[in-house]
């Protein structure tokens, strides 16, 4: 999978320059254009949300830095897209990057937590939410784990030019109290 953003009118634009000199091939090239008119359509916005890109779990509910658990953060995403004409729809493809970490109170070398992936329409509705429930196993004698996850999302349209009118919001799925922890730490 693709970590950036390639619009398919580049590799065809790419592919017409390669075979400028041969001309029954550029000859067919512009039948099948003229069918069917390439397009450039940018991706849906895929974000993530700020105050929850950190996941801190505590023993029993004891904020202090000796009962931490869990202490998790978002630190990068990529996306692509794929347009289909025939649905129309857009397919994309979010890869989150996480660092979790284990705290001094985590015995079993274990770490869950969930996170979301959300659809967002150009009036701010949310229109689907998925939370993925993930498990990390840190190996003996390591302290963190670096772990990508992937989502796939497909967005029907009515038409093709409704795809950067969606937004893809992504975040760690928290209690009130670790939200309400995480706008205190950003002072948000």
């Amino acid at each position: 999978m693709s970590l950036f953003r390639v619009p398919a009118i580049v590799g065809i634009s790419c592919l017409s320059l390669a075979l400028a000199g041969c001309e029954s091939t550029q000859n067919s090239l512009e039948s099948v254009f003229a069918e069917e008119k390439p397009v450039r359509l940018l991706c849906p916005d895929v974000r993530v949300i700020k105050n929850l890109t950190r996941f801190v779990s505590y023993r029993d509910g004891q904020q202090d830095l000796s009962n931490v658990l869990i202490d998790a953060k978002i630190d990068g995403l990529a996306s692509s897209c794929i347009y289909d004409r025939s649905g129309p729809l857009v397919e994309v493809e979010a890869t989150v990057t996480m660092e979790v970490g284990r705290g001094p109170a985590n015995d079993n070398r274990i770490a869950e937590l969930d996170y979301f992936v959300a659809v967002v329409d150009g009036r701010d509705r949310i229109l689907t939410k998925k939370v993925f429930p993930t498990r990390f196993e840190f190996p003996q004698g390591q302290l963190s784990v670096q772990a990508v996850e992937q989502a796939s999302l497909t967005i029907p349209l009515s038409a093709l030019e409704q795809g950067p009118e969606y937004r893809i919001l992504i975040g760690y799925q928290l209690s009130p109290e670790q939200r309400d922890d995480n706008l205190r730490q950003t002072g948000s």
